[in-house]
């Protein structure tokens, strides 16, 4: 879990900055060009979160372990892993989603710089804190 929480950590601050970025580009009354995208927005990808496999998953070999635990400390790991498993489905989603040939084919910037500033950054924003949070 250390592993999954330094993961989220090494990504807050660029997300937090990327999503103040691209919410001035939005607001602001210059017309939206790529040229402008570049120069307001430092985007160096999404950074999503890889998050390691967990270590309590089903299968013979791995509920051993999980007997010796306490019932509420299992408890607590079982909600973390579910809430990382949502994360990554928001995460894989949007980025299949937003990434296609058929998103990237038009000049619509404003479109792309909306999902990713209202949708998904809004999201890993209030995620990523409450993962962290929980892994501790």
């Amino acid at each position: 879990m250390q592993a999954n929480r330094d993961a989220t950590q090494h990504n807050r601050t660029y997300h937090e900055k990327l999503a103040q970025q691209l919410d001035q580009f939005l607001r602001s009354n210059e017309p939206v060009t790529e040229e402008r995208l570049n120069k307001e927005v430092h985007f160096e990808g999404l950074r999503p979160v890889i998050f390691e496999p967990h270590r309590l998953g089903p299968g013979p070999r791995h509920r051993r372990p999980v007997l010796h635990l306490d019932p509420e400390l299992a408890f607590d790991i079982s909600k973390v892993y579910t809430q990382q498993n949502a994360f990554q489905t928001l995460e894989n989603s949007f980025l299949a989603s937003a990434f296609s040939p058929t998103s990237l084919s038009g000049d619509n910037l404003k479109g792309l710089a909306t999902a990713m500033s209202t949708i998904y950054l809004i999201d890993v924003n209030v995620q990523e804190p409450l993962m962290n949070r929980s892994l501790r």
